[in-house]
C-alpha cells in the first residue's frame, strides 16, 4: 500500500506541488491560479513540500481562485 499524507500519495502530491512551484526557485513564495476543485490536493501538496499553508487569496467566480503561500524558503522549515 503506497504511503499517504493527508490522504493523497506522494506521487499525487509531487505532481500537484510541481504544477504550482516557483518553477525558478520551489522554496520561493507560490501565487498561482487553480481550479477551485483542486485546492485541497495542492493545499496538502503545499503543507508536504514547505511545511506552510495555501490560501485562496481571490475567488474570480468561474471556479477558479488564486492562491499564495509564504513558501519553504519564509517557513518554518525554511532557512
Amino acid at each position: 500500500m503506497p504511503e499517504t499524507f493527508g490522504g493523497y500519495t506522494v506521487d499525487q502530491l509531487e505532481e500537484a506541488f510541481k504544477r504550482i512551484q516557483n518553477p525558478q526557485d520551489w522554496k520561493a513564495p507560490i501565487s498561482a491560479t487553480i481550479d477551485q476543485r483542486d485546492f485541497d490536493l495542492m493545499f496538502e501538496a503545499v503543507v508536504h513540500y514547505t511545511a506552510t499553508t495555501l490560501e485562496i487569496v481571490q475567488d474570480f467566480g468561474n471556479g477558479k481562485v488564486k492562491v499564495h503561500s509564504i513558501g519553504y524558503r519564509m517557513g518554518p522549515a525554511g532557512p
